[in-house]
């Protein structure tokens, strides 16, 4: 072991700490601070939903959890004002679902 070799592990310690920082200081702005671990899930309570469609999905959540997956009118409205809504992406998603459904 060398000086030089000490001093490039001791700056790779370094750089992989600052790198452990700046993931624990993003991970604390999405995690809500001062939050009980009591509250937190300790699985994904919709584990098994991943492979049925979105609208199975959404149906079953509102039947048996009561949540509401959708947006409001007033969300899509206020959405569509600020220009946040490519109006050309929902009608190729609404031409997509009819062709799914129709009945030739």
């Amino acid at each position: 072991l060398t000086k030089d070799n000490v001093k490039k592990i001791d700056t790779d310690i370094d750089v992989q700490e600052r790198d452990l920082n700046v993931f624990i200081t993003s991970a604390s702005r999405v995690i809500a601070p001062l939050w009980p671990i009591s509250t937190f899930a300790a699985r994904n309570p919709w584990m098994g939903l991943e492979n049925q469609p979105f609208d199975q999905v959404a149906s079953w959540l509102k039947n048996t959890r009561d949540v509401d997956i959708y947006p409001s009118a007033s969300m899509i409205r206020s959405a569509k004002n600020k220009g946040e809504i490519d109006e050309d992406f929902v009608e190729m998603g609404l031409q997509r679902w009819l062709d799914s459904h129709s009945y030739h």
